[in-house]
């Protein structure tokens, strides 16, 4: 959830310059998460952004700018629900 306590609901929408994922958020009323639901369906069923996949060959090339970096944290440390990549 989120601090407000309202429904979200992100959907990817496309690659940044670096060829990693990007997605778009879309925020509801409250109790509004059929609405939510559906919108992104008929989001992504527009749009087809999730059947694509990142060019595994811009992200390799990215690994070489930093080589010291060997992973990336995507959650508070410390916490056992670290997403490590």
């Amino acid at each position: 959830g989120n601090l407000a306590g309202l429904p979200a609901l992100c959907v990817p929408n496309g690659f940044g310059q670096q060829g990693l994922p990007t997605s778009l958020q879309f925020l509801g009323r409250a109790f509004s998460e059929a609405t939510l639901i559906d919108l992104g369906d008929r989001y992504q069923n527009a749009t087809g952004w999730h059947l694509k996949r990142p060019s595994m060959e811009k992200l390799a090339d990215r690994a070489t700018i930093a080589p010291h970096v060997r992973s990336a944290d995507f959650a508070e440390p410390g916490r056992p629900d670290l997403y490590r990549l």
